[in-house]
């Protein structure tokens, strides 16, 4: 399932998935933790929405490439905005698009990978994440995360009513 993301929506999207203002740091440095990341790493971000984690990353990490931005929304992605000195590069692709190999990357091969909360989208996810993975350079590091279903908020199970409202 893929919600329909218009740009009225997309302007607000940060407001209705941000858990406190604790969170995008927090959840960004078990990102980065979890993959090992450093500062040499070709890295994407699949399903990156407005870039909220792919934008602490970067701080966190502050990597010699450019970390890929990876979303099938391109109102989400002109969130990433044109900040001077910003190492995010948008790429308008789902994450079967690049499973499939439908879209060029940056780089030839990865370094790290992630899907933070975005693996429900995906039609097939076997078939996906097993085409992701072939894009990983050797030693390279794929992390699916998503919240626990017992902490997860029930607006996580489909579109949360504020973005159906934007839908119709």
């Amino acid at each position: 399932m893929t919600c329909g993301v218009t740009t009225s929506l997309a302007d607000e999207y940060d407001e209705h998935w941000v858990y406190g203002s604790d969170y995008v740091p927090w959840m960004s440095a078990r990102i980065a933790e979890a993959l090992s990341l450093s500062s040499s790493d070709r890295i994407v971000d699949i399903g990156c929405g407005t870039g909220l984690f792919a934008r602490e990353v970067e701080r966190l990490v502050r990597p010699a490439r450019p970390i890929v931005c990876a979303d099938p929304s391109e109102p989400m992605l002109r969130q990433l905005g044109t900040d001077p000195g910003s190492r995010l590069v948008p790429l308008l692709a789902s994450a079967e698009d690049l499973a499939a190999g439908h879209v060029g990357l940056l780089y030839a091969q990865l370094d790290a990978m992630w899907l933070k909360e975005s693996a429900h989208h995906v039609a097939d996810p076997a078939k996906t994440l097993q085409g992701l993975a072939g894009l990983l350079a050797p030693g390279g590091r794929l992390l699916v995360a998503m919240l626990l279903a017992t902490t997860r908020p029930a607006r996580a199970h489909g579109c949360p009513p504020v973005f159906v409202a934007h839908i119709r």
